[in-house]
């Protein structure tokens, strides 16, 4: 624990040290930064500049090829430029003076070229630009003081809160470090000044511990001892308890045999049923199949009937008018075999209509018929068989499960009378043991203490003073 401790507080002095470090290159790169941001500004300005020469390099090439060269020397116009590139207006107004100061010696038109010489577009230019870089070095002034006001707080706080820290963590190293001489005062044997005494009790402690020790081990060895005799003793009991009502058993597995050969027959009676009971249906389906192409026969019949008998009574119609009309005349030959004629297919009409008649008749006698015996056999089929037997295989199965349900409670109760019993027999075989042993004890002191007689006079005396007293 201790070692876990000292890596831990390793690895806390790596973390901070670390950190530390890691605070150290973040400060230097943001340094960094900001020397590479001035370098880029100022590379930025000299570029300018550069830019600037170069186009008053070019400008003073020109005006030399422009100008005819003059006998009188002329005041060299000189131009001040600053380590920032800038050409003040004070050294732009001593240019012109110096100008004025050779007008004795160049005439007019010389003084006025060599006056715009000193003021020419590069000098504007720089000027512009000088004003421009002014004005946003004091606008950027103004933001970046608000921005340094912000960070010199932020800095402060920073501080406040890293001398808090570093105070904690010195009260705590300094904690650690008078625990961690205690801790190898303990250890040496140091402690409090007091070495050999301490030595001595931890030795007697260490002592007293071990002999605990073994006292423990040597009770462990018998209580092991005392169970295994026990363990052996409840397996004999056991195997005795399975031979007991090994006949009952018996009987139950002869029961469950007999019950499942019942089941077995059952599902087969109930597979044939079902068998049954598809053919009764299939038949039933045939039936009602002829049943409506008799129906439908019986309608077209019927239908075939009432047409005949429509043209049978206009035939009639026919007739008797006819009759009338030709009641009292002389027929021709031709009219009276015409009649004769449809006279005797109206014979034959009423004859087929009679059959029809039959046909049809016979197909309602035959169709009652039909429905009658199809009544029957469902009756009995579908009645007697479905209801019957589907009756008679719940009532059995519901008696099945009333004997299931019955042999199950009697195992239970076999099994707690069992156990009861076991429980009894342990508790008697115990008493047994214990009435044994304190007999044994007590005759083996009896016999200690004093001796039998051994002649005939007292084991007389002794039988019959037990008889006399009584």
């Amino acid at each position: 624990m201790e070692s876990y401790k000292t890596q831990i507080a390793e690895l806390e002095s790596k973390v901070s040290a670390r950190t530390k470090e890691s605070e150290v290159f973040k400060f230097e790169l943001e340094q960094t930064r900001i020397k590479l941001r001035i370098a880029n500004e100022e590379r930025t300005k000299d570029s300018e500049t550069l830019e600037l020469y170069q186009e008053r390099v070019r400008e003073l090439e020109l005006q030399s090829h422009q100008r005819p060269s003059v006998t009188s020397p002329k005041t060299p116009v000189a131009t001040v430029v600053h380590e920032d590139g800038l050409v003040t207006e004070g050294e732009s107004m001593a240019v012109l003076e110096e100008v004025d100061d050779g007008d004795d010696e160049g005439g007019l038109g010389e003084e006025l070229d060599t006056v715009l010489s000193g003021t020419t577009m590069t000098d504007l230019k720089l000027q512009v630009r000088r004003l421009q870089r002014e004005l946003e070095a004091v606008q950027k002034n103004e933001v970046d003081s608000s921005r340094i006001l912000v960070l010199e707080n932020l800095l402060e706080d920073a501080n406040r809160m890293k001398a808090r820290y570093e105070a904690d963590y010195m009260s705590e190293h300094r904690e650690k470090l008078v625990l961690q001489s205690a801790m190898e005062e303990i250890r040496s044997g140091k402690s409090m000044g007091d070495g050999p005494e301490a030595a001595i009790a931890l030795r007697q402690r260490l002592n007293e511990t071990v002999e605990q020790l073994d006292e423990l081990r040597r009770k462990h060895t018998e209580l092991e001892v005392d169970f295994e005799n026990q363990n052996k003793e409840l397996t004999i009991a056991k195997s005795d308890l399975t031979l007991v009502n090994k006949d009952q058993l018996d009987i139950l597995s002869s029961l469950r045999e007999s019950v499942n050969e019942d089941k077995a027959e059952m599902e087969v009676d109930l597979k044939r049923i079902k068998d049954q009971l598809k053919d009764a249906n299939d038949k039933n389906k045939m039936q009602l199949e002829q049943i409506n192409a008799l129906l439908l026969e019986k309608v077209n019949l019927q239908g075939d009937g009432i047409d005949a008998r429509e043209r049978m009574l206009a035939r009639e119609r026919d007739f008797s008018d006819l009759k009338r009309v030709i009641a009292g005349k002389d027929l021709p030959e031709e009219v009276k075999s015409q009649l004769v004629a449809l006279h005797e297919e109206v014979g034959m009409l009423k004859e087929q209509y009679k059959e029809s008649q039959d046909k049809l008749t016979k197909a309602k006698a035959f169709i009652k018929s039909q429905d009658r015996l199809f009544k029957e056999e469902q009756a009995k089929k579908g009645g007697a068989v479905n209801a019957g037997v589907h009756e008679e295989s719940e009532a059995r199965i519901k008696v099945l499960e009333e004997e299931g349900q019955r042999l199950k409670r009697l195992l239970v109760e076999q099994r707690a009378r069992f156990e009861k019993e076991v429980h009894l027999l342990l508790g008697f075989i115990h008493s047994f043991g214990m009435s044994t042993m304190r007999d044994l004890t007590a005759a083996g002191a009896q016999q200690q203490s004093q001796a039998h007689p051994n002649s005939w006079l007292a084991q007389q005396r002794s039988n019959l003073g037990a008889h006399l007293r009584r």
